[in-house]
């Protein structure tokens, strides 16, 4: 009768579909990976030939036998994680890479449950695909997270072949490839939402300027060809369509400015020039370009508040712009009856300023949206109301080149409070004086 010594046996001599020629060389644990094909999707194949008088004579603790030279390199040189694990899920041998990428040496492994190494979110799932591995004997495409001796965790993926009571696996590491795919798909959002809101812009944006350009063209034509006659009561007529036209010629030169000042601050072609100047002041004349648009929206601008001696080195012009921005955007999103409050006080070394309204409000999930270029929030108050979607955009802009920040918060139906700051002595000016 042949014994089964577990001697070494020539790889070369084992063929797929095939045992040795003196079934007492091979245990079960020389059964793992025989071959193994592998490519860069992970598609990993193994063929395993088994000996049914190895497998009559293997005793229990075969499994535990040492594995032969040939085996023993292969197990070793592998670049994947390799494991032999029971069917109570306990790991009976695995490879050095696991040493490579989760830190643990193999006999802080072997004998341990698989399980208590996996992430808690994931076991569930794991012990579900451990049963499925009893009935289909072999699984692929397994993704879960174990942990590295350091705390940290690793997503690795599987392939998984049961032979008897033993489960071989072959895993690799793929987190870093899964990070790489979600800032994919995150970059891919991103560009996707970026052309809609590309694509909502330049639709309202047509409407923007037609909508102006039709009234210049049809009080011009009016006045040109005196439709009206040339007496009296027509001249009166003449004057008030002259004045819709300049304030479509006003409104359309707006839009155009917010267009190019994106454009300048986004080539890189803004430039600041610092001025000294106080906050009170600017303040005042913001409201001054704003009140007519107020009084006929009939809403109330309350006194403005403003705590002490604020005076800044900034460029007065884009700080006067965002604040006339912001007022616009009250004015324009408050119903009659409303009012607006303008706040200013100095608070470690900086300038802050709040807008408060008592208007329609933004939603709390377009509260961020709003700062970015192209967007408007609400698709459909946007269309009610008007205007480029460009103006908040401009304002996050030239704060951040002061060296502050702008945001707001919101409540549908209360109001809008925006809020920034800035450093009351410009980055600019130090730079230039220390030079």
């Amino acid at each position: 009768m042949v014994g089964c010594s577990g001697a070494n046996w020539p790889l070369s001599t084992l063929q797929p579909g095939s045992a040795p020629a003196s079934d007492d060389r091979l245990t079960p644990v020389n059964r793992f990976v025989i071959g193994i094909k592998a490519d860069l999707n992970l598609e990993l194949g193994f063929h395993v030939w088994t000996s049914q008088h190895a497998l009559a004579c293997a005793g229990p603790q075969a499994r535990l036998m040492p594995l032969t030279p040939d085996f023993e390199t292969f197990f070793t040189a592998s670049l994947d994680l390799l494991v032999i694990r029971d069917a109570e899920f306990k790991i009976v041998k695995v490879n050095q890479a696991w040493e490579r990428v989760l830190g643990y040496r193999a006999e802080e492994l072997e004998g341990q449950p698989m399980i208590s190494f996996i992430h808690p979110d994931d076991v569930a799932a794991s012990q579900s695909q451990m049963q499925r591995i009893r009935v289909e004997k072999d699984v692929k495409g397994i993704i879960n997270r174990y942990r590295c001796r350091d705390g940290s965790y690793r997503y690795l993926e599987w392939r998984a072949r049961q032979e008897g009571d033993l489960v071989y696996g072959i895993a690799r590491d793929v987190t870093e490839r899964l990070a790489i795919e979600a800032e994919m798909a995150e970059a891919k959002a991103a560009v996707e939402a970026a052309s809609k809101a590309k694509s909502e812009f330049l639709a309202n944006m047509s409407h923007e300027l037609r909508t102006p350009l039709n009234a210049i063209l049809g009080f011009s034509e009016v006045i040109r060809d005196q439709v009206l006659g040339d007496v009296p009561p027509a001249w009166t007529k003449y004057r008030e369509y002259a004045g819709l036209i300049y304030t479509s010629g006003a409104h359309l030169l707006s839009l155009i400015s917010e267009v190019l000042d994106l454009s300048k601050i986004e080539s890189g072609g803004y430039r600041l020039h610092i001025d000294r100047f106080d906050m009170r002041m600017v303040i005042q004349d913001s409201l001054m370009l704003v009140s007519p648009q107020a009084e006929r929206a009939k809403v109330a601008i309350l006194p403005v508040d403003v705590a002490g001696d604020v005076t800044v080195d900034a460029d007065m012009r884009a700080i006067k712009q965002v604040i006339v921005n912001v007022l616009a955007n009250a004015v324009k999103f408050t119903p009659g009856g409303g009012e607006i409050e303008v706040r200013c006080h100095e608070e470690d070394g900086a300038a802050h300023v709040s807008i408060r309204d008592s208007g329609i409000g933004i939603a709390e999930e377009l509260q961020e949206s709003v700062f970015e270029a192209f967007h408007q929030g609400d698709a459909k108050v946007a269309r009610q109301y008007g205007g480029t979607g460009l103006g908040l955009s401009v304002c996050r802009r030239l704060v951040e080149m002061h060296g502050g920040r702008i945001w707001l918060k919101s409540s549908r139906n209360i109001g809008t409070t925006v809020f920034f700051y800035f450093p009351k002595r410009s980055a600019i000016v130090s730079a230039e004086r220390a030079a």
